[in-house]
């Protein structure tokens, strides 16, 4: 069984780990939070190990806007996937934070619509 280090590992490069802030480890209860940020965005992970009160453990992740938007006093925010302490949720977690992240793309015309094909672009 992977520890959340070595989660934490796979998520950042040797120079980027200032991206990643190690929020909390508590021996007791096996749990261990991460914090990612990204240029507009932060990232809370929740690591909780298997342990015999909870046979499956737990990871889960929330999203949240570094900054209010325009005409707002506070930041929004959204729960991203969660499940048991497995490389399966810590992929759903992954792909979801690069859903969170990754912009359309765009000419000058304007957006590219995509066909829900997902195989092509329409100019």
């Amino acid at each position: 069984m992977k520890k959340p280090y070595e989660y934490a590992d796979e998520l950042v490069t040797t120079g980027g780990k200032d991206a990643l802030e190690h929020l909390e480890t508590n021996i007791k209860t096996h749990t261990t939070r991460f914090r990612l940020y990204t240029a507009i965005h932060s990232y809370s992970i929740s690591m909780i190990l298997p342990s015999p009160e909870k046979p499956n453990g737990y990871m889960g992740c929330i999203a949240s806007c570094r900054a209010p938007y325009p005409g707002e006093t506070h930041t929004r925010g959204n729960d991203l996937p969660d499940g048991p302490y497995s490389d399966e949720t810590w992929h759903a977690i992954l792909a979801a934070i690069v859903r969170y992240e990754i912009l359309p793309l765009y000419r000058s015309s304007g957006f590219i619509p995509v066909r829900n094909t997902g195989t092509e672009a329409n100019a």
